[in-house]
């Protein structure tokens, strides 16, 4: 193995004899530049996440027809970074529906010990939704999940880390995926006193 490879891949690792190919298509992530794993590994060691087991990893998009990486983590590394921080006391989960009984959007409260209100997070189905298959066919698990971890993140400060549904849809095909960046989509995350109505 190539001392390239190495730096990517810390020292106790169970891919430390895998050649750099072998370890990227472990990953998922042929094409990718140094640059993009770079950045993935740096978060990795970071919040302390396992690439080999899914809890971070490379997704591709197309931006100018050509195709790029941006670093995702799973619902479940998030909850992960949670635990390890100690303070993790909870979440609690509800989905909003409209007059007429459909689902219109989700909140979730996360609470950390030792402080009196939860951070609380909320979500529209219609800022989320891309009409995929389990968006059309789950749409409160999706909803649900992108909620959670948006308090997730901002209750334990688990800044540049997202799960893919927030944001985008993977290259699978010519088609040129929609993307929207962190930037264009702002987050609106509100403490808000137990009993005070977030919708």
């Amino acid at each position: 193995m190539t001392s390239e490879t190495t730096d990517l891949v810390p020292a106790n690792s169970a891919v430390q004899e895998k050649s750099k190919d072998d370890y990227l298509k472990a990953i998922r992530a042929e094409g990718a530049s140094e640059r993009e794993i770079s950045h993935m590994w740096y978060l990795a060691e970071e919040h302390d996440l396992d690439p080999l087991k899914r809890e971070i990893y490379l997704l591709p998009f197309k931006k100018d027809g050509k195709k790029e990486f941006i670093t995702y983590v799973s619902y479940f590394g998030l909850i992960k970074c949670a635990h390890k921080s100690g303070f993790f006391d909870g979440i609690e989960e509800e989905l909003v529906f409209s007059d007429d009984g459909k689902i219109i959007g989700a909140r979730a409260r996360v609470w950390t010990k030792g402080s009196n209100h939860p951070t609380i997070a909320m979500g529209l189905l219609r800022e989320y939704t891309k009409n995929q298959s389990l968006w059309n066919t789950m749409p409160g698990a999706m909803v649900m999940k992108c909620v959670k971890s948006r308090a997730l993140r901002d209750a334990f400060n688990l800044e540049g880390l997202y799960i893919e549904e927030e944001f985008m849809v993977p290259v699978s095909s010519d088609e040129k995926p929609m993307v929207q960046t962190i930037k264009e989509r702002k987050q609106i995350v509100e403490v808000i006193p137990p009993g005070e109505e977030a919708f």
